[in-house]
């Protein structure tokens, strides 16, 4: 006999993470390593096995290595669910491309969550999935498995 504890996420938790939500989107577009030190959890465990101090150095990397996020010009964000060992969390698609409005076709950056990376733009696909403690960002790992939030909600009905 196996035993399962469900916790409802209260709705001014719901509104807490969603604005933690927002506010990494925010920080990962203006690369803002200051900012994203304040929104980790110190006791996190982040991408498996890093620690609040190894993680902030890998997005540092992310933002600043050699082709990272600080050099493209545009980023999209789509929102999806993961379906993995961890179903249900939230899941965060950061397309980031050195598409140019003046010059690019507009449709090139319009894509569906978990389409594959346009090469002609130079795009970049991150995705992470986010669990929260303490109005914290608390873990944030790659999903394995993961769809759209409308599909789910298809799917689910």
């Amino acid at each position: 006999m196996s035993e399962a504890i469900v916790n409802r996420v209260s709705g001014v938790e719901q509104m807490l993470n969603t604005r933690l939500l927002s506010t990494f989107e925010c920080i990962f577009s203006a690369s803002d390593f200051n900012n994203l030190k304040g929104i980790l959890h110190p006791s996190g465990k982040y991408f498996g096995k890093l620690n609040y101090l190894k993680a902030c150095g890998y997005f540092y990397t992310l933002f600043f290595g050699k082709d990272g996020s600080s050099e493209k010009f545009h980023m999209e964000v789509n929102r999806g669910v993961s379906m993995d060992q961890f179903a249900g969390e939230v899941v965060l698609e950061l397309r980031c491309s050195t598409f140019d409005p003046f010059s690019d076709d507009p449709k090139k950056v319009k894509k569906e969550f978990g389409e594959k990376a346009d090469q002609s733009i130079n795009e970049t696909v991150y995705r992470f999935a986010f669990s929260f403690k303490d109005d914290k960002i608390f873990t944030i790992r790659i999903p394995g498995k993961c769809c759209s939030e409308i599909t789910n909600m298809i799917q689910n009905n």
